[in-house]
């Protein structure tokens, strides 16, 4: 469905919002409802299809942010991370919920800390997979990249530092040259993922813009401490973009966390250690 979402700080925009859960009433009643929060920036709600698993211990709402898979394309700039957070507010109001438990992953992840630090009253529970508290994760996966990455992904990762992707073909072949960096499991098998499909979930444009833009500045690494909801931290061991050591630091500042480390996982854990990854996720939301 779309939900038409009206903010006086920020142009009116309908986005695509996907809820799935229990059919019968009153096993509904007591679940909690969780914000599944997509990654990129220009990643679309299909692309975290896999954490429908979790509706069997909560209720599940998907949406893709602006300029991305069936939501709004408008201006480039009003896809920005504060424009996310609030947008995940709007949705929130419109749907009449209370308190939701918010799960986030990499750039989601990081969004899904801001929510959680703009609007404590409001989260429940909160999940950072693959997530970093500030801009400082930029540093630690560009030095991952030269540490582990051939030429080649060295090379075609400069057009997503500066943000410069031209089409969905080069995109593409992004894709393809540095999946082995992105999941461990990807370096042994053959390649079996529909990388035309990745792509055709991803906004290019959006991708770029929060490069260009900087999207990068936030920091919420001295204000951590204020979190007061439980919170569960997850992380790769391998992971190059962002490294385990944020996992650490937000674990260790987070007064209620608890943080897993996946061994022999890297960004992509969901792909690397699927029923552990959601297994430790449905034992703390559940």
């Amino acid at each position: 469905m779309k939900i038409k979402i009206e903010r006086r700080d920020a142009p009116t925009a309908e986005l695509f919002v996907k809820i799935m859960g229990e059919q019968e009433e009153d096993a509904a009643k007591n679940r909690p409802t969780a914000f599944i929060l997509p990654g990129g920036p220009g990643a679309d709600h299909s692309v975290y299809l896999t954490y429908a698993c979790l509706k069997t211990v909560a209720d599940l709402v998907f949406h893709d942010p602006r300029g991305c898979g069936q939501s709004d394309k408008n201006e480039l700039s009003d896809c920005s991370m504060n424009n996310y957070i609030e947008d995940v507010e709007a949705i929130r109001e419109h749907l009449g919920l209370k308190k939701i438990t918010v799960i986030g992953k990499s750039y989601g992840s990081m969004c899904a800390l801001g929510y959680a630090l703009r609007y404590p009253d409001r989260v429940e529970k909160l999940v950072l997979a693959a997530g970093a508290p500030s801009y400082h994760f930029l540093e630690t996966a560009k030095e991952n990249l030269k540490r582990f990455g051939s030429k080649e992904q060295v090379k075609i990762a400069e057009k997503l530092w500066t943000g410069s992707f031209a089409s969905r073909e080069e995109l593409l072949e992004y894709f393809r040259l540095t999946q082995p960096l992105y999941s461990v499991k990807a370096r042994s098998h053959s390649n079996k993922t529909d990388l035309n499909k990745k792509s055709n979930q991803f906004s290019y444009e959006v991708l770029n813009e929060g490069f260009r833009q900087r999207f990068w500045h936030f920091d919420y690494e001295n204000v951590l401490i204020q979190l007061q909801c439980p919170t569960l931290v997850l992380a790769g061991k391998e992971d190059w973009v962002n490294d385990v050591s944020h996992a650490i630091f937000m674990a260790e500042r987070i007064p209620h966390s608890r943080l897993h480390i996946f061994e022999q996982a890297s960004h992509a854990m969901e792909a690397d250690k699927g029923e552990e990854f959601f297994q430790v996720i449905a034992d703390f939301i559940g």
